[in-house]
């Protein structure tokens, strides 16, 4: 497979290797506090590429997770793959419809509500809370 899922990655049906976007050394993150169905709490930011004003890296940190424990490690790592697959190019909407969710519609993982944080500050920044419709 080349390019990336959403195929508007760099690379992308013409064969070459994705490029990584890289992102300036300071930049601002909007931060919102998430939970899910089953009671778990994050802290998710994420900062946006000033260019297009989409998603460009996200940090989660579990709020009900020990420092150094197992959960939060998984919060950790989770936001450093969801950011390198932004910096490659997969969309954030790309990621939130292939995404896990309950029979009721809603996000069943930390990681699904911090996608749709992250989405939620590229319809902020654009102005348009039409972008927050992400179909299943």
């Amino acid at each position: 497979m080349t390019g990336c899922v959403d195929g508007h990655g760099a690379g992308a049906g013409g064969g070459g290797s994705p490029v990584r976007r890289r992102l300036p050394r300071r930049r601002e993150h909007r931060t919102v506090e998430v939970s899910g169905a089953d009671g778990a709490r994050a802290s998710v930011a994420v900062a946006l590429f000033a260019a297009d004003g989409t998603a460009a890296e996200v940090f989660i940190r579990a709020r009900d997770a020990r420092e150094g424990s197992q959960m939060s490690a998984l919060a950790d790592d989770a936001g450093i793959v969801l950011s390198l697959a932004l910096q490659y190019g997969v969309s954030a909407a790309a990621l939130a419809r292939a995404l896990t969710r309950d029979g009721g519609g809603e996000r069943r993982s930390v990681l699904g509500l911090a996608i749709d944080a992250a989405l939620a500050a590229e319809a902020d920044a654009a102005g348009d809370l039409a972008a927050l419709e992400v179909a299943p």
